[in-house]
């Protein structure tokens, strides 16, 4: 039997589905969208998926576990803009805040804001 040295946090309090509301700003316009899903799912090594789905378009981001109330979002593709970001556990595992910005051009601001369903 092997065993791994690190916790591996695919079993993440962050797996599961959240419904919430959908945020988009930039210079001038900004967008709201209710009753958003984002369901995570677990991968290897301390990494998620986040899966959006905008009612319109649906999108799959890569995040890495932090720790077991935050993940952390690499630069990658929304889009076609490159967008990093945070996401963090509130309310005793129930709240999903999720915080994105453009990581170059013109500055786009995304959130996403649910509650564990």
């Amino acid at each position: 039997m092997f065993q791994s040295c690190s916790k591996d946090k695919t079993d993440s309090p962050f797996i599961g589905v959240f419904l919430g509301d959908y945020k988009e700003s930039t210079i001038g316009s900004s967008i709201s969208l209710n009753d958003v899903t984002a369901t995570i799912t677990g991968k290897s090594n301390n990494k998620l998926d986040v899966k959006l789905d905008l009612g319109v378009a649906a999108t799959t981001l890569n995040a890495e576990v932090l720790t077991d109330m935050e993940i952390f979002f690499p630069p990658q593709n929304y889009f076609g803009d490159e967008v990093s970001g945070t996401g963090s556990l509130t309310n005793s595992n129930q709240k999903l805040v999720i915080e994105m910005e453009t990581t170059s051009g013109q500055t786009r601001i995304l959130s996403f804001i649910g509650t564990r369903q």
